[in-house]
């Protein structure tokens, strides 16, 4: 699976150009993704879901210590 993954990633960064591309992780924030479209970085905070916590809790998984 994460070899498709990275293919599919080399892929679209061979495709897109690169004043185009944006490479973004969540825990970038807002900035990133608002430098690249020219727009002010909100007030709101970056919302955070989908914690360790969360995932793991949907998948019946107790919590890392």
């Amino acid at each position: 699976m994460m070899a498709a993954f990275d293919r599919h990633n080399e892929q679209v960064r061979r495709s897109i150009p690169s004043d185009r591309l944006i490479e973004w992780i969540p825990g970038d924030g807002w900035e990133p993704i608002c430098e690249k479209l020219g727009v002010p970085v909100p007030e709101d905070p970056f919302p955070v879901t989908n914690t360790t916590a969360d995932f793991r809790a949907r998948l019946g998984m107790p919590p890392l210590d």
